[in-house]
């Protein structure tokens, strides 16, 4: 009997899950037994067709070195590859080899006739052409979506849900991106905010970068070759209004974008007058929170605030903050700061059932796009795209989940006291300019928040962990 090899491929590692990769194996194998063909080696590609140095691909040109074969059987010619001249080359390759190249749902594709290779160089170039017309009209159907402001797929963000096709705020998820733009224009530092919410650099500040928070939609930031496969990031990309809803105001997602500005070319001076006591404890009484921001004179002088997210009353922060220190200082209750508790624990429990049902949600919406896709409903470039970031998102929720389940373990077997009001009454009985770092670690470590009141500071509410 002739020996032959049989190759499959589809586009993704994630397309082996479906039934494509086994279909085009059964019918070349049913092939090889009605022509009395003897498959000696089955090899099976999950990789692009638009790249040439896919591992199925190379493991196929090395058994053509060490084997002497009758025929290579696909299932269609694409399936070798999508680009024209790497097909082209191929069957080249084995027309000097003498190896036949058998295309089981395109019999009239015979390679070996003058004729038969020019239909099949015409047919090869025409499915190339056809690749890059649909890729043109996909472009062009995302930039009129992107247009109109429509949501174009893929992983909702953080913060909203994918529900008709349109962005949806997600209430509990809002308020955590929330909390992330004004921790960081409280803190001015990126590595502050992914170790409070566990999360990398770059998923910090892509949160803080993206236009959809403010109600809007960038497009054309990234840009992909369709011959060569590659894709590059833009510099610039347009925006343009959604029709989703903001979670943060611009004044917000403003200030977080000098802030990132500023620290790229030169580092805050976090020490001194300049450290914040009170960021991320202050609350303010129509419910939004206060962060604070600065502002500089004519002369060039920089003066400090505290502004609410909500109402926009600003504070003077060294007025702010005297005011605050005597309501402390004078605090009746304050010697329920010794009562050890630890009411953390509930918090990260929530959480991990939160992280669990995202999970699940992120491996519902890949097995929903691995059927969409089979079906045909979205184009290799949208799946390859959308199912890379599905991925990513599930490796991350991942790594929170271990990295909160930790955090449950230590609240469980917490058994420290400290005797914060000694500790509290000492620091501020010496706070100085150098001691205000660690003045603010202890109120952190012992005041849950503090609801300002606007018309009399001396009435605000403090609320102890």
């Amino acid at each position: 009997m002739k020996k032959i090899i049989i190759y499959a491929r589809v586009s993704t590692v994630m397309q082996d899950e479906r039934d494509s990769l086994e279909y085009q194996i059964k019918k070349c194998v049913s092939y090889c037994e009605m022509h009395d063909l003897d498959c000696i080696k089955v090899i099976k590609d999950v990789e692009s067709g638009g790249k040439d140095d896919r591992n199925g691909f190379l493991e196929l040109k090395q058994e053509l070195e060490k084997k002497e074969l009758y025929a290579i059987v696909v299932y269609e010619t694409s399936r070798i590859s999508r680009i024209t001249r790497t097909l082209i080359n191929f069957i080249y390759e084995l027309d000097k080899k003498e190896v036949k190249f058998i295309s089981i749902s395109q019999p009239e594709l015979n390679t070996t006739s003058h004729t038969g290779m020019l239909f099949f160089q015409i047919q090869a170039s025409l499915a190339e052409y056809e690749r890059k017309q649909i890729s043109t009209r996909v472009k062009s159907n995302l930039y009129q979506r992107a247009k109109d402001g429509k949501w174009l797929g893929g992983v909702s963000p953080l913060g909203y849900d994918a529900i008709n096709k349109k962005l949806i705020i997600n209430n509990v998820e809002a308020d955590i991106v929330r909390d992330i733009f004004y921790s960081y224009i409280d803190s001015g530092s990126l590595n502050t905010v992914a170790k409070k919410y566990k999360k990398p650099l770059e998923s910090i500040r892509w949160i803080l970068k993206n236009y959809i928070y403010i109600g809007k939609k960038s497009y054309g930031k990234k840009e992909r070759n369709i011959s060569t496969g590659i894709t590059k990031i833009k510099d610039t990309c347009e925006i343009f209004e959604g029709e989703h809803e903001a979670i943060i105001d611009d004044d917000t997602f403003n200030e977080a974008k000098r802030l990132m500005e500023f620290n790229r070319t030169k580092v805050l001076n976090t020490r001194g007058s300049r450290v914040k006591l009170f960021t991320s404890l202050l609350h303010c009484e129509c419910g939004g929170k206060y962060h604070s921001t600065t502002s500089k004179s004519g002369n060039g002088n920089t003066y400090f605030y505290y502004r609410c997210t909500y109402c926009k009353k600003k504070f003077n922060a060294d007025f702010l903050e005297e005011n605050i220190l005597n309501v402390i200082i004078n605090f009746s209750e304050l010697s329920e700061l010794n009562e050890f508790k630890d009411n953390l624990l509930d918090s990260y429990i929530e959480k991990d059932n939160y992280l669990k049902r995202k999970l699940s949600s992120l491996q519902n919406s890949k097995n929903k796009l691995i059927k969409i896709y089979t079906n045909d409903i979205i184009t290799e470039e949208e799946f390859n795209s959308n199912i890379k970031e599905i991925k990513e998102n599930i490796g991350r929720t991942l790594e929170e989940i271990k990295a909160n389940k930790e955090l449950i373990d230590n609240a469980n077997n917490k058994q420290t006291k400290v005797d914060n009001v000694k500790l509290f009454k000492e620091i501020m009985r010496n706070l100085d300019v150098e001691d205000r770092e660690e003045a603010k670690k202890i109120f952190r470590l012992m005041i849950d928040k503090i609801i300002i009141n606007k018309e009399n500071i001396e009435k605000s509410i403090i609320y102890l962990l």
